[in-house]
């Protein structure tokens, strides 16, 4: 199979209609440019490296591997979603509402909608996927079709390449992107270790700060899934309740709603269901809260980086550098308070995507191959399965 590392290849790519296919492709892709890439520039991880194994890492949720049964079991077993059951339960008993109570707990388990849940999360994971390589993976392919062995020509496509940002600054504008490939153009001449080094790793977090502002409203949308509607649940779960509630008991729950005065079952109700969001945006949370580098433990992205910065990239010269460093990370020098508790929030997500590309710059693992040759076989007959 040929490297997919033309423009051609990216238009190819970005038309593919089914997400999972188009993930594979992605990732592979990611991996082919970031080797392409490397021949130019060395032995210092450029951006598509670490967008390789965080494509294969939005994959598995694109597909919704295990995640279904992984969710289910979170939500039955969680102590405190038991406990508020149990309590509705029991309040529904002392009124005399119902009479079997384990029928009454599987049919209220079964208005659950995980798979809406997470399909809502893969479509999202999908779009973002989608929207980053469709820019990003566009402009390394374009970059690298600048190299010309006439030199005339070279200056020519790479200021054609330059022109084909859109200017202005962020959310709308591609500056910072311009900029990101100008690092890169001038870490190729550069022959001191550090310099280029530090030259790199600008480019790498000015990308990572285009990508991460762009991919906002994808991320607080596959974090936000929850189970659906919170009042459709409630009252479905008030209907298994009170079967025989004429019309006059849905009447005295309208204005009951309305004025705020819910009677203690609703009061529960409400509740169980309010938990029950709480915890499946938990489980999502954690699932997408993490990435695997080759030969590295998986890394938790709630969690501060334990790895070390390379010895290039302890101390920062490059003045430019240090003064977006300045706005982007509050524990300069330092992987302190890096861990993103929160994912939707963009300060928090650059803070930590900032250390992680320092900490991992110069680990050669990162341009290993993200699939098996099976595997390959199985792209290039565009033929994957979810087994």
């Amino acid at each position: 199979m040929k490297p997919l590392i033309s423009i051609e290849d990216v238009k190819m790519i970005t038309g593919m209609v089914d997400p999972v296919t188009r993930n594979y492709y992605i990732t592979q892709s990611y991996h082919d440019l970031a080797l392409a890439f490397g021949k130019l520039m060395g032995n210092e991880a450029n951006w598509c490296c670490f967008a390789t194994w965080a494509s294969l890492q939005a994959g598995y949720t694109i597909r919704k591997e295990d995640l279904t049964l992984r969710l289910a079991e979170h939500l039955r077993t969680g102590t405190e979603l038991a406990s508020l059951l149990e309590t509705v339960i029991f309040e529904a008993l002392e009124n005399g509402k119902i009479s079997n109570k384990h029928e009454l707990i599987r049919k209220i388990w079964a208005q659950i909608d995980i798979n809406t849940s997470l399909g809502i999360t893969s479509k999202f994971i999908g779009l973002g996927n989608l929207k980053v390589y469709a820019e990003i993976g566009e402009k390394f392919a374009r970059f690298l079709e600048t190299f010309d062995p006439n030199p005339t020509k070279q200056k020519q496509l790479l200021s054609e390449f330059y022109d084909s940002f859109l200017p202005g600054d962020l959310p709308n504008g591609q500056q910072l992107l311009k900029s990101a490939f100008q690092q890169y153009e001038l870490a190729l001449s550069e022959n001191d270790a550090k310099k280029k080094a530090e030259l790199v790793f600008f480019a790498n977090i000015q990308i990572g700060l285009h990508e991460q502002t762009r991919l906002q409203s994808e991320i607080e949308g596959a974090l936000n899934a929850g189970l659906g509607d919170k009042a459709e649940l409630e009252k479905n779960i008030r209907k298994l309740l009170f079967p025989k509630a004429g019309w006059l008991e849905a009447i005295g729950a309208f204005f009951r709603a309305l004025f705020n005065r819910p009677n203690p079952v609703e009061i529960l109700i409400s509740r169980f269901a309010q938990s029950l969001n709480e915890q499946t945006h938990l489980f999502l949370t954690n699932h997408l809260m993490e990435i695997k580098l080759p030969n590295q433990p998986i890394i938790k992205l709630a969690q501060d980086l334990k790895a070390p910065f390379p010895e290039n990239l302890k101390f920062i010269q490059h003045n430019d550098l240090n003064n977006l460093l300045t706005s982007i990370d509050p524990s300069p020098n330092s992987t302190a308070m890096s861990g993103a508790l929160d994912w939707t929030n963009l300060k928090e997500r650059v803070h930590f995507i900032t250390d992680f590309f320092r900490c991992y710059q110069e680990t050669l693992d990162l341009f290993q191959a993200p699939f098996k040759k099976d595997e390959m076989e199985r792209l290039l007959a565009r033929t994957f399965t979810n087994t």
